[in-house]
Parts: C-alpha cells; sequence; structure tokens
C-alpha cells in the first residue's frame, strides 16, 4: 500500500471515529432536550401521567393536599376494549385521600398524536370555567412540546403550566442508556416531537 492510499485510510478512519463519537455524545446528551417542572396554583390538574412505571398518582394527590387545584381530571386514551387507565388513576387518587367529588374522567378518543387531542383537553377545561390548568405529564415531555402546548392552550385562553413528579424524572434518568424501556421512551418522544412538526394537526 503506497503513501497516498495510506492517507486516505488514516483520514476515513479518523472520520469515522470522530462520527461515533459525535454520535453518542449527541445519544447521551438527549436527555437535556427535556423541559424541566414548573408548577404553579390553577383551577384543574390534569392528570395526564397515568402509567404503572411512573408515580403520578401519588404526585397528583400530593399537589391535591397541597392545594395547588382543587379539581382534578383524570385523561387518557382506552389501554384495550372499553379499558381506560384514566378510570383506574380516579380510583387510587380517592385511595390517597383526594374527594371523589371533586376528581372527574375524561377518555380521549384514539387519536394519531397528542396535538389532536388538545381541542379535547380545552373543550372541557371551558365546559368547566378553568381558567389555568396544570397538567402533570411524562417526565419525557421535550421543551419544544411544552412551549407549544402552553401556546395551544394561551390561544384558548387558558393558563397552562407543565409539571411531572421528580422522583420520575431522576428515575428515568438514572442510567437511561443502560435500560431499554429508559432508551426506548426517551428517543421515541424526540423522533415523535419531530415528525409532529410536519403535521398541522399535531403541531
Amino acid at each position: 500500500m503506497n503513501e497516498r492510499k495510506k492517507r486516505v485510510l488514516r483520514r476515513a478512519l479518523i472520520t469515522l471515529a470522530g462520527l461515533i463519537l459525535f454520535l453518542v455524545g449527541l445519544f447521551l446528551s438527549l436527555p437535556l432536550l427535556f423541559a424541566p417542572p414548573d408548577v404553579a396554583p390553577a383551577d384543574v390538574i390534569m392528570h395526564l401521567a397515568i402509567e404503572a412505571r411512573l408515580h403520578g398518582d401519588e404526585y397528583v394527590a400530593r399537589l391535591y393536599a397541597e392545594g395547588v387545584a382543587r379539581k382534578v381530571i383524570c385523561a387518557s386514551s382506552q389501554a384495550s376494549w372499553e379499558v381506560y387507565p384514566a378510570d383506574y388513576a380516579r380510583a387510587h387518587l380517592i385511595e390517597l385521600g383526594v374527594r371523589a367529588d371533586d376528581i372527574s374522567v375524561l377518555h380521549f378518543p384514539i387519536t394519531d398524536c397528542g396535538g389532536e387531542v388538545m381541542p379535547v383537553l380545552i373543550s372541557r377545561l371551558k365546559e368547566q370555567g378553568a381558567k389555568s390548568v396544570l397538567l402533570v405529564v411524562d417526565p419525557t415531555v421535550t421543551r419544544f412540546g411544552r412551549w407549544r402546548t402552553r401556546s395551544r392552550f394561551q390561544e384558548a385562553g387558558i393558563n397552562a403550566t407543565i409539571t411531572f413528579a421528580s422522583e420520575d424524572r431522576r428515575a428515568m434518568l438514572d442510567r437511561w442508556w443502560r435500560t431499554h424501556w429508559k432508551a426506548q421512551r426517551i428517543v421515541l418522544t424526540l423522533m415523535n416531537s419531530s415528525l409532529d412538526l410536519l403535521y398541522a394537526p399535531c403541531r
């Protein structure tokens, strides 16, 4: 192999190594794209963090007990035929001390993206006369997702604040690259956020 071919091969290997390091660095920095939590008093808590791996129910009960809001709406799409996790979340919140009369349930239709359920959320809040809402969500909400969600509610005359349980955020980011479901959740969230930009109903 002549000297010229050696130089070309060396440059190719250096470029490949640099690309690999860049991709690894990008992968490990993905959590930086997620938004920090924010809490503010509101007319209603909209409970969307309904999942067995999360502590959304306990967090909502804690916020309610602290007087952050006096009404709670548990919202979800169906997990299977006529089975809505929101119904079970409501029952659990009652066990955790939230008054049954202060909790209602909202069943989402099946949609292609989160943006398509926004009118449903806004409609329910307007029915209750709410001017502000505290959205309890999955801790992988992106900065763009938070900005867009707040903008959509603001356009409807509702002030929206987005939060999540700090223990869920810590658990999600703890060695997330070594746990399949965590890595999958983070990567899919970012992919979906990017794809949503291409479709008007999802923005």
